[in-house]
């Protein structure tokens, strides 16, 4: 009786361990980003203009228009992939950065050293400005706490286990967030009375738009979903239309939903 007792907690020890050491896998989706790609796209944007066609001084359907040029520019060069991240990969890994180091992994069993080492250097600047980004916004001295959990990250280590639960991830919070936020009955205002149109005052230059868009810092994707890596790329073409849409916006006093 002792040895079945025995055998069964030995058992039941090695199961309680596999679950506590199984890692969770999650499949992301991400805009795949080569230079070759980039190439193709600068020599695209070379050729087009992506100025609003017909000006109708209605900023909501001038946006739509915007959107609509932009996404499909979005879609047509930097289609989606799609990487599996796992709970065992640090936090570091982001689904572009794995997908560079597959790539490079690729690039070295096939023999192309001088390729993967330069593909090296760009998963390590990249890393690089991961791991700081967190950091960047913490200060030692007010938050001591935050600065440790943060260094525990990086450098892979933590005082607990990492809690998981399925099918609770950051999309589908904002979704639940934003579904009980709406209010169905909202009515939108009319416009101040004091508003009035003046289509050829520009409170905004195109070279206050540009030097603005081409600084903007690497920051996750919003609900309007072209990335800031991809505004930044397409400024010289995106600085105009934008900066009609922000002086529109500023004329008629409206914002339009994205």
């Amino acid at each position: 009786m002792s040895v079945l007792l025995k055998l069964a907690l030995e058992v039941t020890t090695k199961q309680s361990w596999l679950t506590k050491n199984q890692s969770h896998v999650v499949c992301k989706s991400f805009p795949k980003r080569t230079p070759a790609q980039n190439a193709l796209f600068l020599q695209h944007l070379a050729t087009i203009d992506a100025d609003i066609s017909e000006p109708t001084n209605d900023c909501q359907s001038e946006c739509d228009q915007f959107y609509a040029t932009a996404l499909g520019l979005l879609n047509k060069y930097y289609p989606e992939g799609t990487i599996t991240i796992t709970s065992r990969d640090p936090e570091y890994i982001t689904p572009d950065i794995k997908a560079k180091l597959r790539r490079k992994n690729r690039l070295t069993r096939a023999g192309r050293i001088e390729e993967a080492d330069a593909l090296a250097e760009r998963i390590g600047t990249d890393i690089t400005e991961q791991n700081s980004r967190r950091l960047r916004h913490i200060n030692p001295r007010t938050s001591a706490r935050d600065m440790w959990a943060a260094v525990r990250q990086v450098t892979g280590k933590s005082q607990s286990d990492h809690v998981t639960v399925d099918g609770i991830y950051a999309s589908s919070l904002n979704l639940h967030y934003a579904a009980i936020s709406t209010d169905t009955d909202y009515q939108a205002p009319s416009p101040k009375q004091a508003s009035t149109i003046h289509p050829h005052v520009d409170y905004l230059s195109e070279w206050e738009v540009f030097r603005l868009l081409d600084t903007l810092h690497s920051t996750a994707t919003g609900l309007d979903e072209p990335p800031a890596w991809f505004i930044k790329l397409a400024v010289p073409v995106f600085c105009k239309p934008i900066t009609r849409l922000f002086n529109c916006s500023i004329t008629t006093s409206v914002v339009p939903s994205q």
